[in-house]
Parts: structure tokens; C-alpha cells; sequence
């Protein structure tokens, strides 16, 4: 439990070199006020079924621009105790110059518990980010029938890559392995999962009615075929319905760029941007925003309505229990309530500059937190009114200041 950290620099998320057994998924560079000492953080994903002993990394510091300051830094985590499928490393740190504003970074070597050792040679590259499921499946029925299929964890769509694939959970797997060692999805189910595909899941679901069968077209009685129409007859029907046609366009195109006006993210192709926008709209704490795209779109399977609510009405504690546990609070907030998160399972907050004050025990019991991200400066926290025992039992979390200044 600390409020001495400030990060500084964040590495993009899954650093890879192909062929390489492991995967460096986040990586951020730390100052320490109290120490006064400036540090780098690496985490490694194990992809193997072996436990790895030691990693050696070679670490550059760079200026704002991005710019190499000096000489790389090699260092050795040794005895990482890296066991199969694991994350590991993330609790070292490793000095750096005062002068860095960030790093890059690269594995030179990977030694085995087995005594084998691997050196990558490939370049080491962010994997590309995964396409949300809510961006590329806007029909409402294929998203929920994506989650079925592949569990509530699905939120992406599948990444192939020559070497190691990513999962619909967000799971990093070698190529050589058709399920995802996180939730065992299918990699070859995932990639067949398109749009198409999902229709037709959707539309031979169980709990969907089947097609009523009429049976075979019943004889009736004969009709009169009607002559072939005169030549001048087939001009004047053609002219009347290209006429015909063009007023209907006319009156189409005003009356949809009228309806489109009207209800905007209602219409049913736009539901799902409408629910990605209010999702970022929550991301940043702006509930009101969020609610108001919200009740525009065709479903809402992560109850992010009635968060929203909570949100605005303070009612923090149960929007936690809603699954809102990497909270942001609402734009403008002036103060904490008393006990406002109290035992409950809250994983990170982020705390706008405009909170003056935070109530007693409001983050008592909350032993799941892991950070607190305060958007002023550490002059503004320090000024801060904090009630009696407000972060007790709050366990190790990590406190972030937008600026140590």
C-alpha cells in the first residue's frame, strides 16, 4: 500500500520475436518519490511446457522523443521460477538513468530449467491489437451467440501469426497449439466464426422457431393466360414505373435522412458502434454520454446501462458488484463517500483531480485493489481531505500521480 509511484512510460502490449517462447505482454517504466529512483518493469508470458530459470534482456533507455539516451542495459533475471504457461518478472525492477522517459526492449537469451537455452534473433514488434467483438459483429444476435460458443471471456476476434496465435480471451498460444491454454478455445472454431457463419447459428438455434412448413403448393384452377402486351403498351408500363421509381427514391432518400436524424444510433446497424462508443465514454467518465448511446443499442449483455446509473447515482459499490471493477469516476466529482467501495471487489479507480475529499473507510476490505490512479498532481493529493482508515485493508496496490510536480 503506497502513494510514492508515478508512472512514466507505458510499452506497447505484446512484445513478440517470432519463434521466441516467450512473449512480453506489458513493460512500464516507474519513479519512485521516496527513493528517488527510476525504474523499469517487465512482465514474460512462458508459452512452452517447460519452466523457464533465467531470462537476459538488453534494455535502452530513450529521451521524450524516443530517442536512444547511452548505452543498452543488460540484465539477468535469474531464478524467475517462470513455470509453464505463466506470467512472471513483473515484481523486479531494474534501475535506470533519471534522464530516461521511457525504453526499449528485447530478450538476448533464455535459459530452461532443463539446462537448454534459446536466443531469439527475430526483431521484437507489438502483435497487432485485436478487433473487439462489439466493433466487427454490430448484429446483436451474433455477439451474444460469440459469447455462447466461446465463453463470456470472448471479446475479441482470434490473431494468427506465424508463430503464436491470440485468443478470443486475449490468451497468447504457440501456433502449435489448436486450444487456448486460458479457456480452451478452438482456434479453428474461432476463425470460423464470421459473420455468415454466425447468422446461421443464430438462425438454427433451439430456442428460435422454426420456418412454419406449408407443404406443397396445392392444385387450383386454371387461369387465362393474358396476351403478350403491344410494344407501345410495354413502353408506357416501362415509362410509368421508371417514373414511379424515382418519386419513391426521392421520397426514401428524404425520409431516411429524416429518420436517421431523428433516431441516429437507433437504427440497427449502428447499435454495435453505438455500444463501443459507450463504452469509451465509461472509460473516460463520462456516464451521462455513455447512457445516452446506451439505450440506443439493440442489447446490452454486460449490463452496462445499470452501471451507468449506479455511476451517476454514487452507488459505487454495486456497480462493482456489476462487473465495473476497473472503476472510473464520473467527470466532476467533488468527493468520496463514506465507505463507498468498502469490501467489495474492486480491482483499479481512477480518481478525477476535482475530488476534494474521500470518506471514511471508503476503500476498506477492498484487498483485490491493485491501483489507484489519481489524474493531478501529488501537491493536489497531498491536499486531499482523507477520512479515518479510508484505504485500510486495501492490500498492495500502486498509487499513480498524472505528475510528481
Amino acid at each position: 500500500m503506497s502513494n510514492r509511484y508515478c508512472r512514466i512510460f507505458r510499452l506497447p502490449e505484446n512484445l513478440y520475436a517470432e519463434g521466441s517462447p516467450v512473449l512480453i505482454p506489458a513493460g512500464v517504466l516507474t519513479w519512485d518519490a521516496e527513493e528517488e529512483l527510476l525504474y523499469a518493469q517487465l512482465k514474460f508470458r512462458n508459452l512452452t511446457e517447460s519452466a523457464i530459470a533465467r531470462i537476459s534482456v538488453s534494455i535502452l533507455p530513450t529521451n521524450a522523443q524516443g530517442e536512444p539516451i547511452g548505452e543498452p542495459i543488460a540484465y539477468v533475471y535469474e531464478d524467475v521460477g517462470g513455470a509453464a504457461k505463466t506470467v512472471f518478472g513483473g515484481e523486479t525492477a531494474v534501475p535506470m538513468p533519471e534522464e530516461a522517459c521511457g525504453f526499449s526492449v528485447s530478450v538476448t537469451e533464455i535459459g530452461f530449467e532443463s539446462g537448454e537455452t534459446f536466443s531469439p534473433s527475430a526483431e521484437w514488434r507489438p502483435l497487432p491489437s485485436q478487433k473487439p467483438v462489439a466493433a466487427e459483429l454490430w448484429n446483436a444476435a451474433q455477439r451474444e451467440r460469440y459469447r455462447e460458443l466461446f465463453g463470456r471471456t470472448a471479446k475479441y476476434l482470434p490473431y494468427r501469426g506465424k508463430s503464436v496465435w491470440l485468443c478470443a480471451c486475449g490468451a497468447a498460444n504457440p501456433i502449435a497449439e489448436e486450444n487456448c491454454s486460458a479457456c480452451g478455445a478452438s482456434l479453428e472454431k474461432l476463425e470460423k466464426a464470421d459473420g455468415d457463419f454466425l447468422r446461421r447459428r443464430t438462425a438454427l438455434s433451439p430456442d428460435r422457431p422454426a420456418r412454419e412448413n406449408l407443404g406443397p403448393a396445392r392444385p387450383g384452377k386454371r387461369h387465362a393466360v393474358n396476351p403478350p402486351p403491344s410494344g407501345i403498351t410495354r413502353f408506357l408500363v416501362l415509362l410509368l414505373a421508371i417514373l414511379s421509381l424515382l418519386m419513391f427514391s426521392g421520397v426514401m432518400y428524404a425520409n431516411t435522412v429524416v429518420l436517421y436524424q431523428l433516431v441516429g444510433d437507433s437504427l440497427p446497424e449502428f447499435s454495435g458502434f453505438a455500444y463501443q462508443q459507450a463504452v469509451s465514454q465509461m472509460e473516460n467518465g463520462k456516464y451521462e454520454q455513455a447512457l445516452r448511446l446506451l439505450r440506443n443499442t439493440a442489447d446490452d449483455p454486460d449490463n452496462l446501462g445499470l452501471i451507468c446509473e449506479c455511476m451517476l447515482d454514487g452507488e459505487y459499490a454495486q456497480a462493482v458488484k456489476l462487473g465495473w471493477k476497473n472503476m472510473v469516476l464520473p467527470e466532476g466529482t467533488a468527493s468520496i463517500p463514506k465507505s463507498a467501495f468498502a469490501g467489495t471487489a474492486l480491482e483499479s479507480v481512477t480518481i478525477p483531480d476535482s475530488v476534494t475529499s474521500i470518506g471514511a473507510s471508503a476503500f476498506l476490505n477492498c484487498t483485490s485493489l491493485k491501483e489507484i490512479h489519481y489524474q493531478g498532481t501529488k501537491l493536489q493529493w497531498e491536499r486531499v481531505t482523507k477520512g479515518t482508515d479510508w484505504d485500510k485493508n486495501a492490500g498492495d496496490y500502486v498509487f499513480y500521480y498524472y505528475s510528481a510536480n
